[in-house]
């Protein structure tokens, strides 16, 4: 209860951000909705107020030639979303009485969503042995809970995040790793013992994305530039990007996870890189005073991603190759895993 009422006023303050950057929305009239009408024909005929994205993620998943897949790093994450497409009466009063974003209208004037969601990741060291190797990331897992609230325009998506959570045995990486290593027949991992010990973990984060789209022939191409800023005991970095989502340019059909303006059906590709730069990561530097720091951080870790995916008029499913660069010193090589994300549409 204490942790639920405390993760309430933090994202009541999260709201004020957003409130304090958006401004008083725009009088609606019908430019806006002339506006909405361009970017989203099929508005009128379908809509979403809710979805659900499952997500998983394992190095087992990424590509590769004939060679074994690696098992360590970040090896497993796992989560479940829910988006929302009107933020509670509350939330939305707290940004100036910003609609939802139900339909086409409000989201060309701008308008608020939520989401809360569940997240589980297993990190592992490259060596699988029963006392820890200097120089190597320590056994560490990790299991929260967040609430989101986003601000959308056709351009522009602007969100503020809380998460709470926990490091230890309490994440159940343990547990689960193992489990998952006795159905494929692989080794067990060793050295659970030593794992990051049991801590409750904080995360805000602000992410602004601005978003722009192109129409060439029957192309459709949406770029996002985008900029986030994490403060916690578990993650504080700022980040920096851009990704690229290319498809055909048809019937158009929006979801609470696509911002202000609908995207198309059908198959499409994905490409993105950032650059983040790092000061605090839990899962590399250990917690302050424990004995299981064993690792030293690198600050500037870059990232990389393809994928494609398929939308359809009940979902989505996606794939992306993620490639993330050296993120501790003795880290061998770069870092690559699958994920796959599925979205049910209601």
């Amino acid at each position: 209860m204490i942790r639920t009422l405390g993760l309430i006023c933090l994202l009541g303050i999260a709201t004020s951000v957003l409130s304090a950057q958006s401004g008083p929305a725009p009088l609606r009239d019908s430019t806006p909705a002339r506006a909405a009408e361009a970017l989203d024909s099929t508005s009128a005929r379908v809509q979403v107020e809710r979805i659900t994205r499952v997500l998983l993620d394992n190095d087992l998943f990424a590509l590769r030639d004939s060679g074994a897949a690696t098992d360590f790093d970040y090896t497993h994450g796992m989560g479940v979303e829910l988006h929302w497409a009107s933020a509670p009466a509350w939330m939305r009063a707290r940004l100036h009485n910003a609609p939802g974003c139900e339909d086409a209208a409000s989201r060309a004037a701008g308008c608020a969503m939520f989401t809360l969601a569940a997240r589980q990741a297993i990190y592992t060291p490259a060596s699988n042995r029963s006392v820890p190797v200097p120089g190597q990331r320590p056994h560490a897992g990790y299991l929260g809970v967040s609430a989101r609230v986003s601000h959308a325009t056709a351009t522009r998506l602007r969100s503020s995040h809380v998460e709470i959570g926990t490091t230890g045995k309490p994440a159940l990486a343990e547990p689960l790793q193992q489990l998952i290593h006795a159905l494929t027949g692989t080794a067990r991992e060793l050295g659970w013992r030593n794992q990051i010990g049991t801590r409750p973990t904080l995360l805000l984060r602000y992410d602004d994305a601005v978003m722009r789209e192109v129409h060439a022939g029957p192309a459709f191409l949406r770029s996002k530039a985008l900029a986030a800023l994490q403060l916690g005991n578990v993650r504080t970095s700022a980040l920096a990007g851009a990704e690229f989502h290319l498809a055909m340019h048809r019937a158009r059909f929006w979801t609470p996870y696509d911002g202000g303006s609908a995207l198309p059906l059908g198959p499409y590709i994905i490409a993105g890189v950032q650059q983040e730069y790092v000061a605090r990561d839990v899962f590399v530097d250990g917690h302050f005073g424990d004995e299981s720091i064993t690792s030293v951080r690198r600050p500037h870790v870059s990232t990389t991603l393809v994928g494609f995916g398929w939308r359809f008029p009940g979902g989505t499913s996606e794939y992306r190759y993620v490639r993330r660069g050296k993120e501790y010193a003795a880290q061998t090589a770069v870092h690559s895993h699958g994920a796959f994300a599925f979205t049910f549409f209601r």
